[in-house]
C-alpha cells in the first residue's frame, strides 16, 4: 500500500470516529489528544478502525500519545506497521 493510500485511509478512519467536519479540523491539529479531538476511548476506537482499514495490527505498546498525536504521526504509525507486516511475511 502506497503512502498516499495510507493517508486516505487514516483520513477515513478519523472521519468515522469524529465525523466529517470534526475530522477536517483534526487533520490540522498538532495534538489530537491535547486539543480534545480524541480521548482514551477514542484512541482505542481509532486504533481499531486503522487496523481494519489498513489491514495492520497495532500492538498495545504502540497505543501511545506520541503515535496518536497528529494526522502525520498516525500515517507514520500505519506505514511503519505495514512495513513490519511486509518484513514478517504476514
Amino acid at each position: 500500500m502506497e503512502k498516499e493510500e495510507v493517508r486516505s485511509r487514516v483520513r477515513e478512519a478519523l472521519e468515522h470516529v469524529l465525523g466529517r467536519n470534526e475530522a477536517k479540523a483534526a487533520l490540522k491539529s498538532d495534538d489530537l489528544l491535547e486539543e480534545g479531538y480524541i480521548d482514551s476511548f477514542g484512541l482505542v476506537e481509532l486504533a481499531s478502525h486503522l487496523e481494519e482499514m489498513c489491514q495492520i495490527s497495532i500492538p498495545p505498546e504502540k497505543l501511545t500519545r506520541e503515535n496518536f498525536r497528529s494526522f502525520a504521526s498516525l500515517v507514520t504509525l500505519c506505514v511503519s506497521s505495514l512495513r513490519q507486516k511486509e518484513r514478517s511475511g504476514i
